[in-house]
């Protein structure tokens, strides 16, 4: 008795698995085109945020020394 129940629960995960839930059908993935008019609109907000990982990079380098 425990063993078939072993097997069914394992017949449903694997069917689960292979069906899945299904996709969102949203895009997986970025425009190029939106991708640089995103830089262009945010280009100083996105210096800022390299600027302070260079900073935070250079603080780390300086702790290791």
């Amino acid at each position: 008795m425990r063993l078939s129940q072993l097997l069914s629960a394992f017949v449903v995960v694997c069917v689960l698995s292979l069906v899945g839930c299904g996709g969102s059908g949203e895009p997986t993935s970025v425009d190029s085109d939106e991708l640089q008019s995103y830089v262009e609109d945010n280009a100083a907000d996105l210096a800022a945020e390299d600027a302070a990982m260079e900073a935070e990079e250079e603080a780390e380098d300086a702790d290791d020394e």
